[in-house]
């Protein structure tokens, strides 16, 4: 899964496909902590700074953390809470790898 952070909202693309837009809520420098929880392993998150110029614009199955990725966090402990670690600005993207359960429903 990506979170791309856009002028107008964040775009989630899930499986290499746009899967919906969140509105911002509030401004982006005030975006302070990233937050994880319910039925899901993460195998790694982790930020890209320059979107556009990623070569994972179609998020893959991988074994190794790509190095467009910055400050990556390998299997983090669900519920998971921790400061951003980067500036939150038009053109980063999340980048969450990891699986959910076949019945998940949130």
């Amino acid at each position: 899964m990506v979170i791309v952070i856009k002028a107008d909202g964040y775009e989630v693309i899930v499986n290499g496909k746009s899967h919906c837009m969140y509105r911002h809520r509030i401004a982006l420098e005030k975006v302070s902590a990233v937050g994880i929880w319910g039925g899901v392993s993460v195998l790694f998150y982790g930020f890209i700074q320059n979107w556009s110029a990623s070569t994972l614009s179609s998020p893959s199955s991988m074994i190794v953390i790509p190095s467009e990725i910055s400050n990556p966090v390998i299997q983090p402990k669900i519920p998971y809470i921790a400061p951003v670690g980067v500036e939150i600005k038009q053109g980063v993207a999340f980048y969450v790898e990891g699986t959910i359960p076949a019945d998940g429903d949130q």
